[in-house]
């Protein structure tokens, strides 16, 4: 499926006047799609990892401390 000139935020300039344009876009290709490269999904993982295991920590520790004062 081919996206118009204004999806993409970029023109194509596949013909002398495009007719998919209504104004002059600057937008790199990928800006508005937002991919993500391969080290953002391994940083955003890392990140989710390590939040998951501070809050298990968390909870394990309230958890042993529920239990020893009890």
């Amino acid at each position: 499926m081919k996206r118009t000139c204004d999806q993409l935020g970029l023109c194509q300039n596949k013909k002398p006047r495009c007719n998919g344009c209504s104004a002059q876009h600057f937008f790199a290709p990928g800006v508005i799609d937002h991919q993500r490269t391969r080290m953002e999904r391994r940083r955003l993982a890392r990140t989710w990892v390590v939040r998951i295991f501070a809050l298990m920590a968390v909870v394990g520790l309230i958890g042993f401390c529920a239990g020893y004062l009890q």
